[in-house]
């Protein structure tokens, strides 16, 4: 483990650690009062970045309008498998455009639906069988 330990590269040198906080939600209402506060300490306890995670379309939209206010914020735009019930072609097509947004992706447990991959069972509703087919890209 020589070399891998806590920041030494292995060839006698520190690497920089930087401190990502990469599954956020600061675009839920519980953060409304005081975000920019969080945001704040963040930076003040060295945190160079944070990913705040949609979980559905309106929390997207939230999540990269946030991005785009504070630069040490980046956007995941994707759909929770939770919620997957609430969505159509429309919200795939809002999705896309809300990820071309600066500082904004694609990603998170979206992918599930994107690649095909049929999430757990609770997360369909009773009956659908093979209606997943038609969400795939």
């Amino acid at each position: 483990c020589r070399g891998n330990d806590r920041g030494n590269n292995g060839r006698g040198r520190r690497r920089a650690v930087i401190m990502i906080d990469s599954h956020a939600h600061l675009e839920l209402t519980e953060f409304d009062s005081d975000r920019e506060e969080v945001i704040a300490r963040a930076r003040e306890a060295g945190v160079e970045a944070i990913v705040t995670i949609g979980i559905d379309l309106e929390d997207c939209r939230k999540a990269v309008e946030i991005a785009g206010k504070y630069d040490m914020v980046y956007a995941a735009v994707g759909i929770h498998p939770h919620e997957v019930n609430a969505i159509d072609r429309q919200t795939y097509e809002r999705m896309r455009e809300l990820a071309a947004a600066p500082r904004s992706s694609l990603m998170e447990k979206s992918a599930w639906i994107f690649s095909g991959i049929v999430p757990p069972a609770r997360t369909r509703s009773a009956g659908s069988g093979n209606s997943w087919n038609w969400r795939k890209t």
